[in-house]
């Protein structure tokens, strides 16, 4: 079966949404890999308003590289049923409306709400239009998104966390810089990991070059006061870094509109702050600090070096005292033999 996913701009009465066409597959007789990959390519979807079911198909896709499978070798019994299940769900996606009408283009009262997250599948980031339409109410709508599947190389979940944030400073300084570039826009971007914000909080030199690359780059594109802290439960990001199946998508106001509170005034909105827990984890990618200590060693020989008879120490020893305190006080110079009674004061 294959399929194509088009977008089509519809207007309803001052009222502006784009569809979702679909074209009926034709029969493949058998599932392999090069018609799974044909398959996904076939999904035309630029913005990543469907991030949750291209990740899902993604990831799919993933699991069949690791299996080593040919090119044209048949799926095995139990991983076709799962591609069966998400195609004979895309015809629903034909049902599907999404709102771009967005009011007020030409005020200043905009912001872009930005949310990122990760799992060990992989990390997504989505962005939210948030206008003004009066003085206690506000509109809410999905600008974009975008998704990437995680390393097959194990990467901590830290790390990821901060790969999904990177993500999301590069699509808002986009928006901001060349989509709307006359709009006087406010970015404001929300993370639900407390390890990745510590991070994005403190310098970029205090952190190993992993992190310190990212956090320096995400500090470039996105002011670090930006970034806030939000609950997982309100984070619209989760849907695209774990999957959706395209059934599932229609009604998932989480995706589609975000949270509940972004259109309230700001001052109701919750306060989340970041968990002082973690701290073990954050200092995992701290540089350690290097402490150097200087010694200066000289390589002559002290005077008890100098001489293998004790006897001889003492008497030389002396002869320097009579020198130093006649140096001191020339009007009475001492000359002739040492006294043996004033050997041992020389010493």
């Amino acid at each position: 079966m294959c399929f194509l996913i088009l977008f089509s701009l519809v207007r309803y009465a001052c009222r502006l949404s784009l569809r979702v066409h679909y074209l009926p597959p034709y029969h493949l007789p058998t599932v392999t890999k090069r018609t799974v990959l044909s398959q996904m390519a076939r999904i035309f979807e630029p913005l990543g308003w469907l991030a949750p079911i291209t990740f899902y198909a993604k990831i799919f896709f993933r699991q069949l590289c690791l299996l080593h499978l040919e090119w044209d070798q048949p799926l095995s019994n139990e991983s076709q049923p799962s591609w069966l299940r998400f195609q004979s769900q895309l015809p629903t996606l034909a049902e599907l409306h999404i709102p771009r009408f967005i009011p007020a283009v030409s005020s200043s009262a905009h912001q872009l709400i930005g949310f990122c997250d990760s799992s060990e599948s992989g990390y997504a980031a989505v962005v939210y239009l948030r206008s003004s339409t009066s003085s206690d109410q506000y509109h809410v709508s999905l600008l974009a998104a975008k998704s990437k599947i995680a390393p097959c190389k194990a990467v901590t979940l830290p790390r990821l966390e901060l790969c999904g944030a990177h993500l999301l400073a590069k699509i808002m300084h986009h928006l901001s810089t060349r989509v709307m570039p006359n709009l006087t826009t406010e970015c404001i971007a929300f993370c639900d990991s407390s390890v990745a914000l510590s991070w994005i909080r403190g310098e970029s030199h205090r952190w190993k070059i992993f992190v310190g690359n990212r956090v320096a780059e995400i500090q470039d594109l996105v002011p670090s006061d930006c970034w806030r802290h939000v609950v997982s439960e309100d984070n619209p990001a989760d849907c695209a870094s774990r999957g959706l199946m395209p059934a599932d998508i229609h009604h998932h106001h989480l995706w589609w509109r975000g949270p509940p509170w972004p259109s309230l005034d700001a001052s109701s909105w919750p306060l989340s702050s970041v968990d002082s827990s973690q701290i073990e984890q954050v200092e995992v990618e701290a540089k350690p600090i290097s402490t150097f200590m200087l010694a200066a060693i000289s390589d002559e020989p002290t005077l008890i070096e100098r001489f293998s008879s004790y006897l001889r120490l003492k008497r030389v020893t002396a002869f320097y005292r009579r020198f130093i305190l006649n140096a001191r006080n020339p009007s009475l110079p001492r000359s002739g033999f040492l006294l043996s009674s004033r050997r041992p004061r020389s010493v």
